[in-house]
């Protein structure tokens, strides 16, 4: 994957990993619905699948 300014580019066989299509869209998403900037996150290492890792990170 690359990354240019606002735009995601995925490469290979990324695109076909339903998973990381829908993970990039919902950043988009998110990116929409807070007006241009994401929210202070904290404690987002390790970043897990299944629970939340901190308070501010899901």
């Amino acid at each position: 994957m690359s990354s240019s300014r606002r735009a995601r580019h995925l490469a290979g066989a990324v695109p076909d990993s339903e998973h990381t299509v829908l993970h990039e869209s919902a950043h988009f998403l998110q990116h929409r619905l807070f007006g241009g900037w994401f929210p202070r996150i904290t404690h987002c290492s390790p970043h897990w699948g299944n629970k939340a890792s901190s308070e501010t990170c899901a």
